[in-house]
This record gives structure tokens, sequence and C-alpha cells, in this order.
């Protein structure tokens, strides 16, 4: 099941791919992803495009260092008010419950956990998502920001025992210890950072139980209108999901850890349904994407989450009454009207 991600994090890639040579465009064309989703603010996109973005700006700046380098550019504050929240918690240890609890609302590929073991605790990502290359680069910029959130709420010169990555190694040794400060391991079987269980239930001095409150209400709120606004968040988790081929309403129940039976009945006390929501927003992607210029009807296929042609033609005779060509014709037509009216 395709998982989703705010796209936050890709103006960060960006800014650091182009700061050594490698437009927004290229990475944009490369990763497959419109424009426009990519700039909407903490609009989402899927998770792997995330990933892929990472990955290939680290393969087209000829950056073995590109994760270590995101990672230390960035801090905890890249997952919004999910970061506002840890910062503001007791200990990193109740950070990091606290933010597993919201991190779904900002990346639902992401989950991190904290497992003790004698007298340390093993902080460990895993990654439910995989694109077309391996996520080594999305890994380390992650992990160089969990400890980099740890220096901040601990102190500068705090180091982890050690760090495991499932991965291969990348850089070359200097730039591990440069960036973070311990002993880092290869072809692991999990990507997580070692430190001892002292530093992580000691209390964080930047601590703020009012902040704290206010942020957690913040995201209850959130996860609230989410299901009351049903419809509105089904639709926004529709428009990547059919470009993947994947608009089923289980996929999307799962992505709002709902059941699937519990998903069909609320929408059905909306006065809706998937399928009824999913026609709507093939018609919007419809009026949105056949008017531009030099857009075909096979161009449609793929962004209306079909296989081929005919399935687009079927699909705007049964709905807009009048053939995919006609349709567009008429879309331009109205487009030049409005230019001269203007």
């Amino acid at each position: 099941m395709q998982r989703l991600g705010r796209n936050t994090f890709l103006r960060n890639v960006f800014e650091l791919a182009e700061f050594y040579g490698v437009s927004r465009s290229k990475i944009l064309a490369e990763i497959d992803l419109e424009p426009a989703l990519a700039a909407a603010l903490g609009a989402f996109v899927p998770s792997e495009k995330l990933i892929d973005a990472v990955e290939f700006a680290a393969v087209a700046t000829q950056r073995n260092d590109f994760g270590l380098l995101l990672g230390s550019q960035n801090d905890h504050r890249t997952l919004g008010p999910v970061g506002v929240l840890a910062e503001h918690c007791r200990t990193i240890a109740e950070a990091v419950a606290e933010a597993t609890r919201f991190l779904h609302l900002h990346n639902s590929a992401l989950l991190y956990t904290l497992t003790p073991n004698d007298n340390r605790y093993a902080f460990r990502l895993q990654l439910d998502a995989r694109g077309k290359y391996p996520p080594r680069h999305y890994v380390e910029a992650l992990l160089t920001i969990f400890v980099r959130f740890c220096r901040i709420v601990i102190n500068d010169e705090w180091r982890p025992l050690s760090i495991r990555f499932e991965h291969q190694q990348a850089a070359d040794r200097a730039a591990y210890w440069r960036t973070l400060g311990c002993d880092v391991t290869f072809g692991q079987e999990r990507n997580e950072v070692l430190a001892p269980m002292a530093d992580f239930d000691q209390p964080i001095a930047t601590s703020n139980p009012r902040i704290k409150d206010l942020v957690q209400r913040l995201l209850d709120d959130q996860r609230h209108e989410e299901a009351e606004n049903l419809k509105t968040r089904v639709v926004s988790l529709l428009r990547p999901l059919i470009a993947a081929g994947e608009a089923s309403a289980a996929n999307v129940a799962a992505l709002m850890s709902l059941p699937p039976r519990t998903f069909q009945r609320r929408l059905a006390e909306q006065g809706t349904s998937f399928q009824e929501i999913l026609i709507e927003t093939r018609c919007k992607l419809v009026d949105e994407f056949l008017s531009r210029p030099g857009m075909t009807v096979s161009d449609m296929a793929p962004i209306l989450g079909f296989s081929d042609v005919s399935a687009v033609s079927r699909f705007v005779r049964l709905h807009f009454k009048k053939p995919a060509n006609a349709l567009k014709d008429e879309a331009r037509q109205a487009e030049r009207i409005r230019k001269v009216g203007a």
C-alpha cells in the first residue's frame, strides 16, 4: 500500500541540491512529480517520491555525503507541529513516544520506536516505503536530524554510543565521524541510534508543559478535524493514489487508520460514498489537466489512474456526456475567450 508524506521536506532537498548545481526541475522530472503538487504548502505526496528526491539529488550532485549534509542543515522542526511537540516533552524518551502518536499526520511511511536494552536505548527508524533508489541518504538524513535534536535538548557536545545502518557505506568514514561523532556500522538488521538510557531519561531544559499541551491539543484537533471533514481528507489522499494506480477504498481507509467498514459507514453518514468521491476527483483532474497546452488524451491515462486511453475516453463520455476531444476543444475555446476578455 502506498504511503504519503507532507512535501515540506522537499524544499530543503531542492535548496541543498541547487547549491551544488542541480535544479529542482531536474529532480521533479526524475521523480515524476507535478511542480504544483511539490509547491503546494504542506500537500501530501507519495512517500517514495520524497525518498527518490533525496537519493537522486545525491547522485546528481555527486555528493556521497548528501544525506549527512541534508540532516545537518535541518532539525526536528521539519516534522512541523510534531517536532515542536517533541522539544517540549519532559524527556527524549517521552518525545519519541509522543512523536510516534502523531507521526502519521506528517508521513505515514515513518515509524519511530525507542527500545530499552540493559542500560541503553535503541532509537529505531522503520521506513515503510520504497522508491526507485535504495533509501541510503534519506535514512542518513533522518537519523542525523534525530542526533541534532538530542544535541539541541541535551548539549551541543552530545554523542551517541553508536549508530547502525541497514545499507552499505555511502560516504567516507571521516564524514560520518564529523557529522555523528560516533562509531557507525553498516549492513545491520536495523537503522538505529544507540545511547545511554540516562541521557534519554534526563529532563529536557527547554521543556514547557504549557506549550506541549497546546501543541497536543492542536494535533488532536487536527486528527478530529480530519475525522469530521472526511470527504476533504479523502480527496487530498486520493490525488496521489490515483496517479499511482492504488486508489482503493481499502488503501484510503488504511491511511486514515480506519477499518474499511467504519470508513464506508462514515462516508455514508455524510451522504456520499468512496466511489462517488473517486469519480468526482477524477472529473476535477480532467477539468484541470485536459485544457493544458500540449496535453493529449493519452497523457491523461496515468493522471486518472487508467491503464489505457480507451478507459479515459469511456470515463469522459460517461461523466461529461461528450467525447474527450470535444471536451478538450471546448476547454481551449473557453481559455481563448477568457484571455480576450482579460
